[in-house]
């Protein structure tokens, strides 16, 4: 009798286990959507109105005129292809072992970011940049950005690259009369720099930490967005915004606006779903809540039949 009795128990069991499972299945079918770029104007009422820009801001002293979707399509931006399909990332100066945590963790950013295969080169050390690309501004070394645009990156690029960037320990400046700048990129040149310099703090606690990265990870994303054909967005609160102070780069997102994202997304051919679900992950990992936040709503916005 027991003998039966634990048979039947085993068959139920097997029963509901299968079921289960077919429901986690169905489940995952139900969760499962392709996420096409002509849904991304489903996030249009989460975005957020660039205001009228006020002194000192970027957009007040430059007059750009922003760019459209067609706009991005028709400039024929760089596009990943079976050659070139990898973001590469060059240090070059000095960097201690909170740095070097860093640049990893932007590493998996930007490879979770553009949908690329992303790659850390070795250090190259500071000396690269000859003395007549350099100069001291009040007591901070400084490189010239068009050294590493127009001469450095152009004559290393790697042969699959579809970006490729330089980062740079030192702060950097784009020509005479500029005091500093965050970063450069030549329009869909594939090509871009940007320096840790203005991020890193004296106390590299957990929380600035995560400072230090946040920021990083938005200039570079930026920049490399430049590189692949992005023009600044004036229209809503994105990543492409310009900035002149770490203030107002603080102030803008780390995420792209709908139109942004679809230039990107048209660009790179990215499962959208699965970039979301990575960027969720990551941003809860790093606890970037903002960003975390944005993301939960906008997928969840994106898979609603």
């Amino acid at each position: 009798m027991k003998e039966l009795f634990h048979l039947i128990l085993l068959t139920m069991t097997c029963v509901l286990i299968g079921c289960q499972e077919k429901t986690e299945e169905r489940t995952k079918i139900k969760n499962s959507k392709t996420i096409a770029i002509k849904d991304l104007g489903k996030l249009k009422h989460l975005q957020s109105t660039l205001p009228a820009p006020e002194p000192g801001e970027w957009l007040y002293q430059q007059n750009e005129s922003g760019q459209t979707f067609q706009e991005y399509v028709q400039l024929a931006p760089h596009k990943p292809d079976s050659l070139h399909h990898k973001i590469y990332l060059q240090p070059i100066g000095t960097f201690d072992s909170v740095d070097i945590s860093v640049l990893e963790n932007l590493r998996l950013y930007l490879q979770i970011f553009f949908g690329q295969k992303t790659i850390l080169l070795e250090i190259q050390p500071s000396i690269i940049t000859p003395q007549s690309s350099r100069r001291n501004n009040h007591g901070i070394e400084q490189i010239h950005t068009q050294f590493l645009l127009q001469e450095y990156l152009p004559e290393t690029k790697p042969q699959e690259a579809i970006a490729y960037a330089a980062i740079t320990s030192e702060d950097l400046f784009p020509k005479e009369g500029w005091n500093y700048v965050f970063g450069q990129a030549g329009l869909n040149t594939q090509l871009s720099t940007f320096s840790m310099y203005r991020y890193k703090t004296a106390k590299m606690t957990p929380v600035y930490q995560r400072q230090y990265l946040n920021r990083l990870a938005k200039t570079a994303s930026h920049e490399i967005g430049h590189s692949l054909g992005l023009k600044h967005c004036n229209k809503f609160k994105c990543l492409m915004n310009g900035s002149l102070t770490l203030t107002e780069a603080d102030h803008k997102p780390s995420w792209l606006c709908y139109i942004c994202l679809a230039k990107i997304g048209w660009n790179t051919q990215m499962d959208l779903q699965k970039r979301y679900d990575q960027l969720i992950e990551y941003t809860e990992q790093q606890r970037f809540n903002k960003a975390n936040e944005f993301y939960k709503k906008s997928r969840k916005v994106l898979m609603k039949n």
